[in-house]
């Protein structure tokens, strides 16, 4: 039985294929999207650390500058700058990596579109208190209120 493509596509996309993709395969065994990483590979990831390459790729997938990225992740600017390459990100700042690359993932899954998304990221939202969500995404808990607001795109509960 031959599968339709474009459920193929969407599914990829769901699991977070085209964002995070091979970046760290040699910290963490393939698949590396975050989607289909088990909790110890995701454990094991933040223990390790995460790489600049990482996070350079989450900055391309989402078009944020660096200093929303550090209001994100809660580190300087300086801090995301001066790494290069493979060198690697603390405990604290590799899990805030993982939970943001994560929710972009889902929300660039439920949009089928990264453009649409990161518009609607830098959008103010009734939900959030007429916030936008890249606002919300400075703590674990605004992290949280956003996913859950994807979720309710996802399924149409408003």
């Amino acid at each position: 039985m031959s599968k339709d493509p474009k459920r193929s596509r969407n599914a990829a996309a769901r699991n977070g294929a085209g964002i995070l993709k091979g970046v760290v395969r040699k910290e963490v065994s393939p698949p590396a999207s975050i989607h289909t990483m088990d909790t110890a590979e995701k454990i094991s990831l933040i223990r390790n650390g995460v790489t600049k390459q990482y996070l350079e790729e989450i900055k391309d997938q989402s078009g944020l500058d660096y200093d929303s990225l550090s209001a994100i992740l809660a580190v300087s600017r300086a801090t995301l700058i001066n790494k290069k390459g493979l060198e690697k990100f603390d405990t604290a700042t590799s899990e805030r990596i993982l939970l943001f690359a994560d929710t972009l993932a889902y929300g660039q899954s439920v949009f089928e579109d990264s453009d649409r998304f990161n518009v609607w990221m830098k959008s103010s939202n009734k939900a959030l208190g007429n916030k936008t969500p890249i606002e919300m995404m400075d703590t674990l808990y605004g992290m949280q209120e956003v996913k859950k607001l994807i979720g309710r795109i996802e399924y149409g509960v408003f």
